[in-house]
């Protein structure tokens, strides 16, 4: 098969950016999708409670109370009891401390009443809280330094820390009271629960992109080929144009296309085909291009110009 030069090479820069393209589309393009999942998820809780054992008394007909207003005269014993649970997609390993503190306005002490512990998941506590005891402590360092401590209280602390998978954290409960009132009420501070989840970034393959990148790339080597095969049953011809031809396209707008009639008129032949624009443009009249020959009618005069060969 033989095809006009021009064409020919048209048609294979064409298929050759085609296939380009479409090459370069699928290598550029980023099939891999930016997604945030959840690693692990973890909750911390904590449970609290005192209970203060009572002296025989005629105020209350009971022995217990719970969470109640403390009365030194008539109290016996104060106990906490403290609950801590952790829940999470693996196992939580953790510390746990619980430490006093006597406090005033010129000076503090720090006591342990539980050193470090290891625990696993969730622990339970029951400990005690001697007022006397920490008054007695209070009056020790006021003798010492030879005057008192003014606004004395006690704040009690439970220091959690824990680590799981991925994560660390702290849990943190304190309670307080004043240490030289007759009746007082302990005071908690603390978030009942804590909820944390952690994610992360990971990149994924996103289907559509790829299901895109592998058909970009299976039609650019098809272009290729395609390339290949025009080349191979396609050969390139060059068409001359003749003289007439190549006049015509290049004064087309002052030439039309019909049949030259000159019968019965005087036929006037002009030596070039530039003496007939010439007279074109005088008459101002278009010249008719019928074949190899043009002519020019005025009247019944026609002028005529023939290429030949």
């Amino acid at each position: 098969m033989e095809i006009e030069r021009k064409k020919y090479y048209g048609i294979v820069v064409a298929l050759l950016m085609i296939s380009l393209l479409l090459a370069a589309y699928s290598v550029t393009i980023n099939v891999k999708a930016k997604r945030e999942i959840v690693v692990n998820r973890y909750t911390l809780t904590d449970y609290l409670d005192y209970y203060v054992y009572l002296k025989p008394n005629f105020l209350f007909n009971k022995t217990i109370l719970k969470d109640s207003t403390i009365y030194i005269n008539i109290t016996k014993n104060i106990v906490v009891r403290y609950m801590f649970f952790s829940k999470s997609s693996g196992s939580v390993d953790g510390i746990y401390k619980v430490i006093a503190e006597i406090k005033t306005k010129e000076w503090n002490k720090t006591i342990v009443i539980i050193p470090e512990r290891e625990f696993k998941n969730s622990y339970i506590l029951n400990f005690p809280i001697d007022v006397y005891y920490f008054r007695s402590i209070y009056n020790r360092i006021n003798n010492e330094l030879g005057f008192k401590g003014t606004n004395p209280e006690v704040v009690i602390s439970i220091k959690t820390y824990v680590r799981g998978r991925n994560f660390s954290d702290t849990f943190l409960h304190t309670l307080s009271f004043p240490l030289l009132s007759k009746a007082f009420k302990i005071s908690t501070k603390h978030k009942t629960s804590k909820v944390r989840t952690l994610k992360k970034i990971v990149y994924v393959v996103d289907e559509g992109k790829n299901s895109m990148k592998i058909a970009t790339g299976i039609l650019s080597v098809l272009s290729f080929l395609a390339v290949g095969i025009f080349c191979w049953r396609v050969k390139p011809i060059k068409i001359e144009k003749d003289l007439a031809t190549i006049m015509y396209e290049r004064n087309k707008d002052f030439i039309i296309l019909g049949k030259l009639e000159i019968k019965d008129s005087t036929v006037v032949t002009v030596n070039s085909f530039d003496d007939l624009l010439k007279t074109a443009e005088i008459l101002n009249k278009p010249i008719i291009k019928d074949g190899k020959r043009f002519g020019l009618i005025d009247g019944h005069t026609v002028y005529v110009f023939e290429f030949k060969g």
